[in-house]
């Protein structure tokens, strides 16, 4: 959970990232109980943990390489998805095995999972032939904490009334030791979403 004076409680929980906010940002979803078809491309994708009659719960990433389905939800392994068993038994019809990304990333009572789900999902389709949870460690490490929302600041960069913008337009490409650099390159995007920032200045 986040502390009182953690940066997530800077923005407005109820704004949340949309269906049509993914695909405005160039990616394919579906429900937990119909993304099947996906499984057979080669970019990575979101789904909602809901069903499909349902009105969303939460998103994550999966993406498929030599067999197995990766899954990246930004909560952590043991966040509780109630249709778990639904996406587990459709990735095992497609005759994949798959693995959960094991650390969280995200404040447990935060509404981040949106823009975490497409950020992971350009990450992971600009490092194709990188080790994809190492991948992600590099950039998120071990626990959730505010330099985590710092990186969601950088690739989507703020709109007029402080809030997160919805429009990724940050190409993360990141090979393994580049990672310094790559936070190094993007840090002048930076100056304009902090001063957009009441009372926060330090960026470290």
């Amino acid at each position: 959970m986040s502390q009182p004076d953690s940066l997530s409680h800077r923005f407005d929980r109820g704004d949340l990232i949309s269906s049509a906010d993914i695909e405005d940002n160039g990616l394919k979803w579906a429900s937990v109980d119909n993304f099947s078809d996906l499984l057979n491309q080669k970019d990575a994708f979101i789904i909602n943990t809901d069903l499909d009659s349902g009105g969303g719960i939460h998103w994550i990433t999966l993406f498929v390489r030599d067999g197995i389905c990766y899954i990246v939800d930004s909560l952590g392994p043991d966040n509780k998805r109630p249709n778990d068993k639904i996406m587990f038994k459709i990735i095992k019809d497609s005759d994949l095995k798959y693995q959960l990304y094991p650390h969280s990333f995200q404040y447990g009572d935060s509404s981040f999972c949106g823009w975490f789900a497409i950020y992971v999902t350009k990450l992971i389709n600009h490092n194709k032939n990188a080790d994809v949870f190492e991948l992600i460690h590099d950039v998120f490490g071990d626990d959730a904490d505010d330099t985590d929302i710092q990186k969601l600041i950088k690739a989507f960069g703020m709109n007029g009334k402080h809030q997160l913008d919805k429009k990724y337009d940050l190409n993360v490409k990141v090979n393994g030791a580049g990672i310094v650099d790559f936070i190094k390159g993007v840090h002048r995007r930076v100056v304009g979403a902090v001063k957009a920032i009441q009372g926060y200045r330090d960026w470290g």
